[in-house]
């Protein structure tokens, strides 16, 4: 990981020497922000819940199909373009607006305001 730049990480949970959370959890400590798919053979719910706080984007029980993994590398993807805009957006705002607050009067203003500060 650290000699690289990589789009994707595609990890088994079973591995020898280190299991897939542990990698996944190092990836996150060392700050790489990519989109994760675990695949795997001995899926337990504790280990589907610590994947999904870690940020995994997809989640492949073996055995699965080609087009499974296709699929779930697709919206793996767009779910990381949609991020990578979202944040982009968010700078071009933060430039044009500085540290000036949006006011707003109307009940359906507020409420867009409300919810774009509960997602940040």
């Amino acid at each position: 990981m650290a000699e690289g730049d990589y789009d994707l990480l595609i990890i088994d949970l079973k591995m020898p020497g280190m299991d897939g959370l542990s990698v996944i959890r190092e990836a996150r400590r060392r700050n790489l922000d990519l989109p994760v798919i675990i695949v795997t053979g001995f899926s337990t719910e504790a280990n589907a819940i610590e994947a999904i706080n870690l940020g995994v984007t997809g989640y492949l029980t073996k055995p699965f199909r080609p087009a499974e993994v296709v699929l779930t590398i697709r919206k793996a993807r767009e779910r990381e373009r949609l991020r990578r805009a979202n944040q982009a957006l968010r700078r071009e705002v933060q430039r044009a607006t500085g540290e000036r607050p949006i006011v707003a009067t109307s009940e359906a203003m507020i409420e867009l305001l409300e919810l774009m500060e509960e997602s940040r």
